[in-house]
């Protein structure tokens, strides 16, 4: 067959393309399932999509285009050459872009050669989100090469201020992430090869994130609401902030692992120091290791007016819970409310 478009989309904004199954009738090339061209506030969804020939992408999107989302489609192509979605912005004029857009929730598959890439970022690819894909191809699963072809500003990175949530990719043969003439794109919690990168010798960069949940209880092992959490980085610098809830958790938060580099070099930010405050507790700082995998934090913090360790031989008033651990704890009088409770655990209690 000739080549052609299953959808083909050229100036129109708003556009709607749903619940389509568009597969390609030949092998013939330089076919695409969607093919659109400066659209902008357009929806793409829950569509089935396969395309056969070489160079022939399941989606390409070229032109000028922001507040896009591409959502929850099944996109194929196993022909040569053939990327599941590319976002082709790397050619005159110098305006055209793909800013501002949601990419999520698709299956996106390529099998043909280590050319077939899944995800491709083009040239001027810039402040869009990834998150829920599936990504399973033979060649790059996440290729971004912010580079013109028309050689305009060819110094300057364009593909950058990307970031990709919670997705797996499959790739077991090829590179799962590939960075050329790009920076500050970001991977939190993706499931990938993480040793199986390539990032050229250009000043380009790439950096993981992993998420840290944090859950603040007392000595008693009960949730405390409403304490607040800071978090910094090895370099000092703010990780995160917030407030627990009414379960004791403050939870997904978005913690810096590494950076890495050309010629392999990496920046570590490990580890993390925690400071954990709440109103009549003792605060409590933890220092914790972030790396490798997303982390469980649990904090328990003391009352701030029952204490274990009274000065020799003076009262002890409980007016809260209090739990002692291999204390020995030797009071005057001893003196606890119709509110306080006091555990002693492998401890010993003399009250004069």
């Amino acid at each position: 067959s000739l080549s052609g478009y299953g959808v083909s989309v050229n100036g129109y904004n708003n556009i709607t393309i749903k619940n389509c199954v568009i597969e390609q009738g030949g092998t013939s090339s330089n076919s695409y399932g969607i093919y659109v061209t400066s659209s902008n506030n357009s929806l793409i969804a829950n569509n089935s999509i396969l395309t056969k020939g070489s160079n022939s992408d399941a989606m390409r999107f070229t032109g000028i285009i922001s507040n896009d989302s591409i959502l929850s489609n099944n996109v194929s192509a196993t022909g040569d050459t053939s990327f599941g979605i590319n976002l082709y912005f790397d050619s005159a004029p110098a305006f055209n872009s793909f800013t501002n857009s949601l990419i999520s929730s698709n299956r996106i598959f390529t099998n043909f050669s280590s050319l077939s890439n899944g995800i491709a970022l083009d040239g001027r690819v810039f402040n869009n989100n990834f998150s829920l894909n599936t990504i399973n191809t033979s060649g790059d699963a996440i290729n971004i090469y912010g580079y013109l072809w028309d050689f305009t500003n060819a110094s300057v990175f364009h593909a950058y201020n990307n970031s990709f949530y919670d997705s797996v990719i499959l790739n077991l043969t090829s590179l799962n992430i590939y960075a050329a003439k790009s920076y500050n794109n970001k991977f939190i919690n993706i499931s990938f090869n993480e040793s199986n990168y390539f990032i050229a010798n250009d000043g380009s960069n790439f950096t993981v994130l992993r998420y840290a949940d944090v859950n603040v209880t007392d000595s008693l092992g009960q949730p405390i609401s409403s304490a607040s959490v800071s978090a910094k980085d090895i370099f000092n610098n703010n990780s995160f902030s917030g407030i627990t809830d009414a379960n004791g958790s403050l939870v997904k938060q978005q913690v810096f692992d590494y950076t890495r580099k050309p010629s392999g070099v990496t920046t570590f930010y490990n580890n993390h120091t925690l400071n954990v405050t709440k109103s009549g507790y003792l605060s409590k700082i933890v220092s914790v290791n972030l790396s490798g995998a997303n982390k469980v934090i649990n904090v328990s913090l003391n009352s701030q007016t029952d204490t274990c360790s009274p000065i020799p031989g003076n009262d002890l008033v409980i007016t809260t819970f209090l739990s002692c651990t291999d204390s020995l704890i030797s009071v005057r009088t001893l003196n606890i409310t119709s509110t306080g409770n006091l555990t002693l655990i492998r401890g010993n209690l003399t009250a004069n």
